[in-house]
């Protein structure tokens, strides 16, 4: 199995990232990222309305130090609001299930525009109530800064830029045409008037400030959602050639070369016999279709039985039950996968045409591997080396002597749970080893 493919984007994984970065999914990714935005600003609603909920708890605690009356109609006014959070959280909740981009801007920028309005609502109640004196030092106008705040939740630098207008300006306008008038007769100082656009100076440094790194972060919001995307794709690119564990070590950088740990699997060796055959009497185009055929249902089958194809070996696969996840039951697991592949190879050549030569071989041993890393820092390969990989090859070959499509070693016979299942088959030699050994077949 190759953990680094050639997928005509350049062997260098930056230039390959950059390729896919670019590719026209781009779009999908702002569409993801809005509705992000959307989940945020339904759960930001949710948490204002438990702020304003406290702020009607603090009104009812002070109600003796700043009137009965104000404290009424401050917390009327925080009802009210409290009201239009919830009718936002619900409106947001049914334009997204919608999906109305349209209706959903319409709502975002007119719902700025009522937060912004409740703050110099809030100011003309306590210049009635309370007076010009009082409204003067009130800290009610510092809600105007929570507004400009409040408005960065959509991540929209225009919307930032929108409220801080709207709140200088109602400020000024409150301060000039409700207030002004009213101070030179308390013999308030000149430097009322410069106080007022002083705040209005903080709310504009506020706003600009907010507006940027607005902007910023929904930059750093898309290049995030772009790259999730990219990982993803990355990680669905790799699970096709290699494990999901195998996958995981080649995103964290965990997997080089010499890298091998010791593990007791059951291999699974699978031919195609008489390939050569195939394609001297076919079409080349027709012995790749009989390939690519066979190792997709060959593939959902082993992965099924919790295997993992360890590579492709022109016409026959090399699978491992135990490696690179631990299998308890790996045996049983390889077993059962090489009946079922013996089945779909029955299947297709009952269909006739190019698959009705198709035969396979299947030959299963069980014992100790070493699994790692084999190649150079620029390309690696994840394999499995040992004895039992060479004798699960040999017994492959074995079943076209004995005249059966699965054989098996006296030890991967020995870790089945359910020996009867299985019919012995003698004794026979193979290549590399001294001895005879004993063979078995399914029943």
């Amino acid at each position: 199995m190759i953990v680094e493919p050639d997928t005509g984007l350049g062997d260098n994984p930056l230039q390959t990232a950059n390729a896919l970065a670019v590719m026209p999914a781009a779009a999908s990714d702002s569409a993801r990222l809005e509705r992000d935005i959307l989940a945020w600003e339904i759960a930001a609603y949710r948490t204002l309305v438990l702020v304003v909920g406290a702020a009607v708890l603090m009104l009812i605690a002070i109600r003796g130090a700043i009137g009965t009356t104000l404290a009424a109609a401050e917390i009327a006014l925080c009802t009210i609001t409290i009201a239009h959070f919830a009718l936002m959280r619900r409106g947001l909740e049914a334009l997204g299930q919608r999906r109305d981009a349209r209706y959903l801007e319409a709502l975002r920028w007119g719902s700025v525009t009522l937060e912004t309005t409740f703050t110099t609502i809030a100011l003309l109640v306590t210049l009635r109530i309370k007076g010009p004196a009082w409204t003067a030092s009130s800290p009610v106008v510092t809600i105007y800064m929570l507004g400009i705040v409040a408005s960065s939740f959509r991540l929209r630098a225009s919307l930032v830029i929108y409220a801080t207008v709207l709140s200088i300006a109602q400020w000024l306008v409150f301060y000039h045409v409700a207030l002004a008038s009213h101070l030179g007769g308390l013999g308030l100082p000149t430097l009322g008037a410069w106080a007022a656009w002083e705040r209005a100076f903080w709310m504009s440094m506020c706003g600009v400030m907010l507006a940027v790194s607005t902007h910023r972060l929904r930059e750093l919001a898309l290049a995030g959602t772009a790259q999730r995307r990219l990982r993803r794709h990355i990680i669905h690119e790799l699970e096709r050639l290699v494990s999901p564990d195998v996958a995981s070590r080649v995103l964290s950088g965990s997997l080089t070369p010499g890298q091998s740990e010791r593990r007791y699997v059951t291999v699974l060796f699978c031919d195609l016999r008489d390939f050569t055959a195939l394609c001297e009497r076919r079409r080349a185009e027709d012995a790749m279709a009989v390939l690519n055929a066979f190792y997709e249902r060959a593939c959902v089958i082993i992965r099924a039985h919790g295997g993992h194809v360890n590579k492709f070996l022109g016409d026959g696969l090399l699978a491992l039950f135990g490696a690179p996840e631990r299998h308890t039951h790996h045996a049983d697991a390889a077993i059962g996968a090489a009946r079922q592949l013996a089945r779909a190879a029955d299947e297709l050549r009952r269909e006739g045409g190019v698959w009705s030569d198709l035969q396979i071989g299947i030959g299963l041993d069980t014992g100790d591997v070493v699994v790692g890393a084999v190649g150079s820092p620029e390309r690696l390969e994840y394999t499995a080396i040992g004895a039992t990989v060479n004798r699960a090859a040999r017994l492959q070959a074995l079943s076209t002597t004995t005249g059966r499509s699965i054989v098996l070693s006296a030890r991967c016979a020995s870790e089945i749970s359910d020996p009867e299942q299985l019919l012995p088959l003698g004794e026979a030699r193979i290549k590399g080893v001294d001895v005879p050994i004993r063979i078995y077949t399914p029943r």
